[in-house]
C-alpha cells in the first residue's frame, strides 16, 4: 500500500513539473527591434507641466540605445523594456546633465509612418509627462 501511495505522489509531482499550463512567464528576446525602428530619430517634445518644449535625439542601433535632450543639455543611456514590430519602450538613465533632466522615466516611440514617430515620455510612477513627433535621419 505504501508503494501505491508513494508512485501516486510521485506521478502528481511529475506531472505539475511538466506542466504545459504553469504560471511562469517565459522570456522573451526584448533585445530584438524591428530595421523599420532602428535608427537616429529627432524632433521636439512638450512638456505637459510647464508647457515648456525641448529637443530629443534617440540613438537605436545594433543594440545600443541613447537619448539625449540637445537644448536641455542632459541624456543617457535606455534599456529596452519592450518591443513590438511599431513600438518600443525604454528605460532612461540620465548620465549627464543630471541637474536638467529627471532620471528613470520611461520613453517610447511609435511608428506613424516610415520615417516619423511619435514619442511620449512617463515618470517613473506612470503619469504621462510628455509627447512629440520625431523623425528619423
Amino acid at each position: 500500500m505504501r508503494n501505491i501511495i508513494l508512485t501516486v505522489c510521485a506521478v502528481f509531482v511529475f506531472t505539475g513539473c511538466v506542466s504545459s499550463n504553469s504560471n511562469y512567464a517565459v522570456p522573451k528576446n526584448v533585445n530584438l527591434v524591428t530595421q523599420d525602428i532602428q535608427g537616429t530619430w529627432t524632433g521636439n517634445a512638450k512638456q505637459f507641466n510647464n508647457n515648456t518644449e525641448w529637443s530629443v535625439k534617440v540613438n537605436i542601433v545594433d543594440g545600443k540605445y541613447t537619448i539625449s535632450y540637445p537644448s536641455l543639455n542632459c541624456g543617457g543611456v535606455l534599456t529596452l523594456l519592450k518591443s513590438t514590430k511599431t513600438q518600443v519602450t525604454f528605460r532612461e538613465k540620465i548620465t549627464y546633465g543630471k541637474l536638467k533632466c529627471v532620471d528613470n522615466g520611461i520613453a517610447t516611440i511609435k511608428l506613424t509612418s516610415s520615417n516619423t514617430s511619435e514619442y511620449k515620455w512617463y515618470y517613473n510612477n506612470g503619469k504621462h509627462g510628455a509627447s512629440g513627433f520625431l523623425e528619423k535621419r
